[in-house]
């Protein structure tokens, strides 16, 4: 990553403005790109999933316990579209897709561990999971943008986020929050749609009484490049504080004033 051509001032962060930062992110500066990766990505996924729903007769629990790993998966490549816009580059989605097929198996492969490592701390312990969950919280920046192996990712993420705990595990549930939110948001936008304003009542029931709705499953998948950007950002603080990358920047900047006026 070429430092000096970030788009954002390089300087630590609270995950208060961290957040802030992924809103005018997310919904100006990549809407356009975001919104045509989202149509490679999780148009198609959420199709499938109202599939399975409406034509196969899985229940909404099962349709739950097939997307949510889904959309986190697929985050992959709104976190590639955000390191190459906010360093600089203007990719087009295609370029995305190609790079995040590069990367698909490694990746695959570090989130199926990482699912593993969650899976083993909640059946040691009841709460472990929320022990071990913030570990693998940079397992995509590590395997994505740093080309760590499968095996590698992890104890990456693991390296990065030990330096800086309590925010990891607010930044955590951070992303949690906004995957619930979006969620939530869109079943309420959606139900006030048909039945305030088309008068149709709720043909697809309510999430309260039926378990899952066609909108609350539409803004988990929508959730997908809020939470990338925002965990991307998470990554760069983190990176900022351990490797001083403020510093450098300010740096660069004094060595290259002072060549011009030499």
């Amino acid at each position: 990553m070429n430092l000096t051509a970030s788009t954002i001032v390089l300087r630590p962060r609270s995950v208060a403005e961290m957040l802030d930062l992924t809103c005018r992110l997310t919904f100006s500066q990549s809407l356009g790109i975001y919104l045509r990766i989202a149509g490679l990505t999780l148009l198609p996924l959420y199709v499938a999933m109202l599939a399975l729903k409406y034509a196969v007769g899985l229940d909404w629990l099962a349709i739950w316990l097939i997307a949510l790993p889904l959309a986190v998966w697929v985050e992959g490549a709104f976190t590639i579209a955000a390191s190459r816009i906010l360093f600089g580059e203007k990719p087009t989605a295609r370029a995305v897709m190609r790079l995040f097929g590069k990367r698909i198996w490694s990746y695959t492969g570090a989130m199926l561990i990482k699912t593993f490592y969650l899976a083993l701390g909640a059946a040691m312990c009841g709460i472990g999971v929320f022990i071990t969950w913030p570990n693998g919280v940079l397992v995509p920046e590590a395997s994505l943008l740093e080309g760590a192996s499968a095996t590698e990712a992890w104890p990456r993420s693991k390296r990065l986020v030990t330096q800086r705990a309590n925010d990891s595990v607010a930044a955590l549930f951070a992303l949690m929050a906004s995957q619930l939110g979006f969620a939530v948001g869109f079943e309420v936008l959606g139900q006030s749609l048909l039945d305030d304003i088309l008068q149709l009542g709720h043909p697809f029931g309510e999430i309260w009484k039926e378990g899952g709705t066609p909108f609350a499953l539409l803004g988990l998948f929508l959730a997908a490049p809020f939470a990338a950007t925002a965990r991307f950002l998470h990554y760069i603080d983190t990176r900022t504080r351990a490797d001083g990358w403020d510093i450098q920047v300010k740096l660069m900047a004094l060595l290259a004033k002072q060549e011009n006026a030499a």
